[in-house]
This record gives structure tokens, sequence and C-alpha cells, in this order.
């Protein structure tokens, strides 16, 4: 004991060994939420870091736009048939008809907001496993059951707030939309109780609104070009600009990306 080091007799005899894992060993760990710290971000990094990803993930991503796409399609379509047998019912004078489809077409509009959030849950939590490099699937998008009453109040109150902000002035309205951005990811990857997503999601975004604004801007002109591609473009462009936000909200939250993982591969 006499020959001890200076430093082996001021170490906590309680923390825990130090390990001799390599890095790469620690990725999971990396996106453990107990670990997690707030960053600042780039709009470009974002935007390369996506497309990155795309490139890798290009087939399922863009399967997962499509299902999505259609399946938000399909719960709107009983609305608009209603809606056009209704007024052709209308223009042969039978107004009792046409009035009782047209209530039952208003009702098919809630039906489709519903069905909106639970496939939004679903994507979130689609694209922030390819986002990861989690494990993923098309199944995923049908993973929302568990988060849709939440997901609807939070996204009540979010649309509530970015409205008055807008009434009140346009650019209040942005600035909401932006700094409360995030509430979907976040509630789907913390399984956050209540509206609670949407309280912390001013955290994540904070001094971050500059480079989310470029990611929308960055988004929608993305997304101009593929519509200008005879509009086949956007069968690229959109399922990349969606994986924007999950890139951005995963560099907010400062978790590991998938291009993370693979670019430390390369340099080992």
């Amino acid at each position: 004991m006499a020959d001890q080091s200076e430093d082996d007799v001021e170490r906590n005899p309680f923390a825990a060994p130090e390990s001799d894992l390599q890095p790469e060993q620690f990725d999971d760990e990396d996106n453990d939420r107990r670990k997690r710290r707030h960053r600042i971000i780039e709009a470009g990094d974002v935007v390369s870091t996506s497309w990155e990803i795309f490139k890798n993930e290009m087939g399922i991503v863009i399967a997962g736009w499509l299902v999505i796409t259609a399946l938000n399609y399909a719960t709107s379509l009983p609305q608009t048939i209603l809606d056009v047998v209704a007024t052709a019912l209308r223009s042969q004078g039978d107004d009792g008809t046409a009035d009782l489809l047209q209530i039952i077409g208003f009702a098919f509009v809630f039906v489709g907001l519903a069905a909106q959030v639970f496939f939004s849950a679903g994507m979130n939590r689609f694209l922030l496993n390819v986002t990861r490099g989690d494990a993923r699937s098309i199944g995923d998008l049908f993973s929302g059951g568990k988060y849709f009453w939440r997901l609807l109040g939070a996204s009540i109150v979010y649309g509530l707030m970015v409205m008055a902000g807008t009434l009140a002035c346009i650019v209040p309205g942005i600035l909401l939309a932006l700094m409360f951005s995030p509430f979907g990811f976040l509630l789907v990857d913390e399984d956050l109780p209540g509206i609670e997503c949407i309280g912390k999601s001013r955290d994540v975004t904070k001094d971050n609104l500059g480079a989310l604004l470029l990611i929308f801007l960055a988004a929608f002109g993305i997304n101009i070009l593929g519509v200008l591609a005879l509009c086949v473009g956007v069968f690229f462009t959109a399922p990349l600009t969606m994986l924007f936000m999950a890139v951005a909200y995963c560099r907010m939250t400062g978790q590991r990306t998938a291009a993370d993982r693979q670019r430390r591969r390369a340099e080992d």
C-alpha cells in the first residue's frame, strides 16, 4: 500500500471501472437520451448528412414515402367521392340526399385528420430509425397507435399557436413554427407524457432557429426542382427532404446518425 501512486490514492473507489472498449462499441449509448446534450447545428451539415443517408437507404425511404402518400390519399378519397356525388344529385334537384352525403363527407374530414396523425407518428419513428441506422421497416409506419392521443393533442396546440402567431403578424407565426417543430420527433423518441413534447422542443431548437429556417427553405427549393422535373423528381426530392428534419433533430439532441457511424468505420 505504501508504494501506491498519488493518482491511485485520490481515485474514487466507487467510480465505475474504465472500459477498454473501442469507440465504435459505444454507438448505442451515444443515443441514450440520458446522455444527450443540446447542440447547435449547421444547415449545410444537415443537408449533406441527409443526402449520405438517403443514398444508402434510398429504396426503403422512397417506399415509406409512397406508402404514406397512398394511405393519406386513400383516407381523403371517400370525402371527395361523396362531394362529387352530392354535387351531381343537387344538380338533379335531389337536395335532401345531397345534404346527407355532404354531412357524411364532412365526417370523413375528421377520419382523414385522425389517420394523418396516426401515420405521422409512425413516419417519425420510421425516419428516426433510418437516420440513426437502427432496425427499420415499413411496419414502423403503422406503429403510431400508442402515441395517437398525445400527438393529436400536441398537434392541436401547435397548430393554434402557429395560427395565433400568424394572425398577429406573419413573422411570429414562422418563429413559433420553427421553435416547436421537433415536437413530433420528441414525442416518439422519448415517449413523453401529455403535451410535454411542445415545451421541450423549445429547448431543443434553442439557438437553432436560423439554421432550421435555412433547412426548410432548402427543402422547399429542392422540392420545387422536383416538380419542375416533370413532377417525376418529387419521387426522389420529397423522401430526401423528409430526412432533413429527422437529421436536424438528431443533430440538435446530440445523437449519432447512420452517416456518422459510416464515417467512423471508414476512418478505422
